[in-house]
């Protein structure tokens, strides 16, 4: 599913808030995902469709940041923001986004 986890891909401060640094994770190959998290069209056993996005798609307030990991990003917020309004950002990318 789309969306970003609470307690997982960001943990907000006391005031709600989350930062750069944190955000939905996502992977650049979908043959460096795990198994269970690969659909079955992919050699995979997960029941979850992926999605994909070009980068180009994600802007302010969002941006994509790899990480340390190989093939992995997260779309996080550019600066400290509401959580909330990460959400609803993120949402706003929705029809950007296609199945694969």
């Amino acid at each position: 599913m789309l969306g970003v986890r609470i307690g997982i891909d960001v943990r907000p401060d006391a005031q709600d808030r989350v930062r750069p640094g944190a955000g939905m994770s996502a992977s650049t190959d979908p043959y460096s995902l795990l198994p269970h998290l690969l659909p079955k069209a992919y050699g995979g056993t997960a029941d979850d469709p992926l999605w994909e996005i070009g980068d180009d798609r994600i802007g302010d307030p969002l941006a994509v940041r790899a990480t340390r990991r190989p093939h992995h990003v997260q779309v996080e917020p550019q600066r400290m923001m509401d959580l909330n309004d990460y959400e609803r950002a993120l949402a706003g990318t929705r029809d950007d986004w296609s199945m694969s």
